[in-house]
């Protein structure tokens, strides 16, 4: 019901147990979780990172909560912050595909900090990111899915992670009905993010923002801190204000028996989700046999339109541009038959034969293509030709990551940092974390050699 949409999520959150969810459902927040742990790691030397380290140092209160892939213990907000931020700033983390929001980053951040501080074990950490992402993924849907008529230029991993990071912290916190809507509506009053930060360092500030102003929002609220108790559906509230109106609905139909959480994505490539099947069909035809790079002469892509409008950028001069860009992952992927890290690095925007490639790539919107799918043609010196039509990406939900596939992302993100045994043990112990006694030992793993 629309009229008691925040008491009713609010509810759900607080008499939700990890014992009450299907095992598909445990085992896909085992998965989100695993990865943005490896996520975390390998932002943790993103050239923003430091920066923001530096100016959480500056304002960071008693040690309380681990910061991934650094020696640094700080004030839980900051570590929520800090975690976050490395999780999301190669864009390498997870979307949930309907909202294109992504979801762990801003809960698991948030719920982890809470669980260290805390004592907090496995069971219940898990539990409590469940909550997250799946609050995040349905306040992400009503302002995103029709009837819902949200602004395209929103940045949702801002305006719904909040509510996602206040359910987890506040679950974590045992906030009853009264005190977890109050952290709902506290979430509400900060939520906020705009698409113009995309390419810049604020890409990752913003679902960072979100870990903190939801953990923010649980602690205000565990200590008796109000809010309007129609947060999300009031008339002048959330629902009203972003989603032009809000579809309430998607936040409190089948609670508990639908679980948005199955259309959360991981993904196989660090840039925009919408990017990943250009990269895919590039790497198709790059991997032909008798392909030489040096012989193309062009390479024309048809994709959905809101990929031109959302990673259309030509001539990206960085690499936090090149992650919101088309251009630059198909002439990476078709210059280098891979697509990881290093290609999304400075040097690789710069690199001349990327450029070069870049220079002979077109892109045409084509209202026949879904918001997965890419149609690539390569034209080669001799005249010949060579066509793939990618329906759907890896890591999309038509062909999920497996396992082993995310163990493979999270080493080669971790390895540089804490070296190959270390980040097997993390690796081990964040796929076993259920049966943890103590969420802080991850933290413990996770901080590389002095």
């Amino acid at each position: 019901m629309t009229e008691d949409t925040t008491a009713t999520l609010a509810e759900y959150v607080v008499g939700a147990e990890w014992s009450d969810l299907p095992e598909r459902a445990q085992r896909e927040t085992l998965r989100a979780f695993v990865n943005f742990v490896g996520c975390a790691l390998g932002g943790s030397t993103h050239p923003g990172f430091p920066i923001a380290r530096e100016a959480a140092t500056v304002i960071g209160g008693s040690p309380q909560a681990s910061v991934l892939g650094v020696t640094d213990v700080t004030d839980m907000a900051n570590a929520a912050f800090l975690n976050c931020y490395s999780s999301a700033v190669h864009t390498f983390d997870d979307t949930h595909l309907a909202s294109i929001v992504h979801p762990t980053g801003p809960a698991a951040a948030a719920a982890l900090a809470v669980a260290e501080h805390r004592g907090i074990g496995g069971q219940a950490f898990l539990n409590a990111v469940y909550l997250g992402i799946e609050t995040v993924c349905r306040v992400g849907t009503a302002l995103m899915v029709p009837p819902a008529k949200a602004d395209i230029n929103l940045f949702m991993t801002g305006l719904a992670g909040t509510f996602g990071a206040a359910a987890a912290a506040g679950k974590l916190m045992n906030l009853d009905r009264r005190k977890m809507i109050y952290a709902l509506g506290i979430a509400a009053a900060q939520a906020a993010g705009i698409r113009e930060m995309h390419g810049t360092m604020c890409s990752g500030f913003v679902p960072a923002q979100a870990a903190r102003n939801g953990l923010w929002a649980a602690l205000l609220a565990e200590k008796g801190f109000d809010s309007s108790q129609c947060g999300l559906e009031g008339s002048k509230g959330f629902g009203a204000v972003f989603g032009q109106p809000a579809n309430y609905d998607a936040i409190t139909d089948g609670l508990g028996s639908h679980f948005e959480l199955y259309s959360n994505a991981i993904k196989a490539y660090p840039c925009g989700i919408v990017i990943h099947s250009v990269i895919d069909a590039c790497l198709d035809l790059a991997r032909e046999e008798g392909y030489d790079s040096a012989s193309v002469e062009r390479c024309d892509l048809r994709v959905h339109p809101v990929t031109i409008e959302l990673t259309g950028r030509k001539a990206p001069q960085t690499a936090l541009a090149a992650q919101v860009s088309l251009y630059h992952w198909a002439a990476a992927a078709l210059e280098r038959g891979v697509a990881g890290l290093p290609e999304g690095d400075d040097a690789s925007v710069h690199d001349p034969q990327i450029l070069a490639m870049r220079d002979r790539i077109t892109a045409m919107a084509a209202d026949d293509h879904t918001a997965g799918e890419t149609s690539a043609t390569l034209t080669f010196s001799d005249g010949r030709t060579s066509s793939v039509r990618v329906p759907h990406c890896r890591g999309s939900l038509e062909r999920p990551m497996t396992d082993d596939e995310i163990d493979r992302k999270f080493r080669a993100q971790a390895e540089p940092i804490l070296g190959v045994e270390a980040s097997n043990a993390l690796l081990e112990r964040s796929w076993g974390c259920v049966d943890i006694a103590r969420m802080g030992v991850v933290g413990d793993l996770a901080r590389p050699a002095s």
